[in-house]
């Protein structure tokens, strides 16, 4: 068996709209003054602008200074400078180089910088809440429920409400060698999806 990777295409000075143009419909992670949140990414409103989608409403890219953009087989990170130009980095994480930002985008991000991995293992995080009710987006047909917990706000995330189920955060960790002295560690880990499943399995 060859040996497994995990590829990293960067940019640098870019804008976050520019970066969510060709990713519709993929799940956001978003980072603003006001805390953060879920949305998606949409192309597809009357205005024809890139943007994000939250419950029905239109979210402005120039809000967030920090995005975390995954759903396909990849994570796309973008973090403002924080200059004022609204511009800042993108880095495009996957673990196959035929996923990398020429497959989706039609552009080229440049040659890919590489590491190592060893293994890698899928995390299930349990979020917040309990699925009180849902909520459907009419322009892009997403379902939204609501997670509440009577200790924090609600939080609301893109995916359909199942019976007796909670929602996970699954996540891909890479453990790689991180020195010349062969100590492993996790070189990253990816979001991958949102997920609906019981909150123990049914062996435990």
């Amino acid at each position: 068996m060859g040996d497994k990777h995990l590829y990293y295409y960067t940019i640098d000075n870019v804008k976050l709209r520019t970066i969510i143009r060709p990713l519709d419909k993929d799940v956001a992670l978003l980072y603003g003054g006001f805390g953060c949140q879920f949305a998606i990414v949409s192309n597809a409103t009357k205005a024809g602008n890139d943007q994000f989608r939250f419950r029905g409403k239109s979210l402005s890219p120039q809000q967030f200074y920090e995005a975390r953009i995954f759903g396909r087989g990849y994570e796309v990170r973008w973090l403002s400078h924080g200059r004022g130009d609204r511009c800042g980095k993108a880095v495009w994480l996957c673990d196959n180089e035929d996923g990398g930002p020429q497959s989706v985008t039609g552009n080229d991000w440049g040659e890919a910088a590489k590491k190592l991995y060893l293994e890698c293992y899928d995390q299930d995080y349990l979020l917040w809440g309990k699925p009180a009710e849902e909520e459907r987006d009419d322009v892009t047909g997403q379902r939204w429920t609501r997670l509440r917990e009577f200790r924090i706000d609600d939080l609301w995330v893109p995916c359909a409400r199942e019976a007796d189920k909670r929602v996970f955060l699954r996540t891909k960790e890479y453990l790689g060698v991180e020195d010349d002295y062969g100590n492993v560690g996790v070189l990253a880990e990816c979001l991958v999806e949102l997920c609906c499943k019981p909150e123990k399995a049914e062996d435990e």
